[in-house]
């Protein structure tokens, strides 16, 4: 019926279920702070004053709620000028990136390795984690460039490619 490939993720949630203790920010937020200070209690030093945790997690959730009351949908319903121009710039570099569809290769990448003539199992892994890594490689540089050359001229670059 099931084999042990679609019990076994079930197995693990059921042990995290009883196991991991719920969020302590959750529940500040639901208002259980006795349950949060005990989870903390588990997770700082003996000793360790929680309460003061306790305290910067409500400070933090009454920041972040002053901050999405001030700002709202409507910074996206009704945007600025410069506002719409960022909409705009992320939205287009979202949809870019999937319309080019590296996604949709890298989730196929070993069949398309397979059809490109590597029949052994052990040279499409190989294959697979090669690109993945000259991926990475390429990001981690890309990222360093970001400081010195700016996103802009970047983002031209990688744009050279899409014109062939």
């Amino acid at each position: 019926m099931f084999g042990m490939g679609a019990i076994l993720p079930f197995i693990l949630i059921v042990l995290v279920l009883r196991v991991m203790p719920e969020s302590p920010r959750w529940l500040v937020k639901e208002g259980r702070e006795e349950e949060a200070k005990e989870v903390l209690e588990l997770v700082y030093p003996p000793g360790y004053d929680v309460s003061s945790v306790i305290n910067d997690i409500k400070d933090a959730i009454k920041r972040e709620l002053d901050a999405e009351q001030a700002v709202g949908w409507n910074a996206i319903l009704f945007p600025s000028p410069a506002f719409k121009r960022m909409l705009v710039v992320g939205l287009g570099s979202a949809v870019a990136q999937q319309v080019v569809g590296i996604d949709a290769i890298q989730y196929f990448l070993m069949f398309i390795i397979e059809k490109a003539g590597v029949e052994s199992r052990t040279m499409q892994s190989v294959t697979l984690i090669s690109l993945g890594l000259l991926k990475l490689s390429v990001i981690v540089v890309a990222g360093r460039l970001f400081d010195s050359k700016g996103r802009r001229p970047l983002m031209f670059m990688s744009l050279i490619g899409e014109l062939h």
